[in-house]
């Protein structure tokens, strides 16, 4: 037979193990309902090409680029107009054709700079402005598509491409 004693012994693990199982499912669920109840972390794609075309920078900086390009052409077609109007023969033509050809050569340089210059400057603001939407909304990864290989698929959902051209184009306008 068994004694008060040993019954007592036995009904005490029951009861620290019991309330040992109990407090493991109380921890375990709490941990699993913040797992299920946590904020979901979003990815997104974006279609950098469109981004870029449609971007108001980029719309900004082409109408300085044009005007450059529209002075330097008519600094070009003044000096062209001037060589055909002069009675230049021999080594004045040959001096006056290289002074033009050196002109354009250094013209189509400096544009090229510039053209790129602009380009840097604006993937510099449009990336800077791609991390602030990606934090503000919850993105863990903002991929960016090309069609060079880097990502070959992703779902039509997932595309953000016009919700972050918005964004940057009402950050680079003042509007946000």
């Amino acid at each position: 037979m068994e004694s008060k004693k040993d019954r007592g012994a036995g009904s005490k693990w029951f009861r620290y193990g019991f309330a040992s199982l109990i407090a493991f499912v109380v921890g375990a669920g709490t941990v699993y309902g913040i797992y299920i109840f946590r904020p979901a972390e979003k990815e997104g794609i974006i279609r950098t090409a469109a981004l870029f075309e449609g971007f108001s920078g980029k719309k900004d900086l082409e109408a300085k680029l044009e005007k450059i390009r529209t002075i330097r052409n008519g600094q070009l077609d003044s000096m062209k107009v001037a060589m055909e109007k002069a009675t230049l023969d021999g080594p004045d033509l040959k001096k006056a054709r290289r002074a033009y050809a050196n002109s354009v050569a250094s013209f189509e340089q400096e544009e090229q700079r510039l053209s790129q210059t602009y380009t840097d400057n604006i993937w510099k603001r449009l990336n800077g402005y791609v991390k602030e939407y990606g934090e503000e909304k919850g993105y863990r990864f903002i991929f960016g598509t090309q069609g060079s290989g880097n990502l070959m698929y992703a779902r039509t959902e997932d595309d953000i491409t016009d919700q972050v051209l918005e964004y940057a184009n009402g950050k680079y306008e003042g509007d946000l």
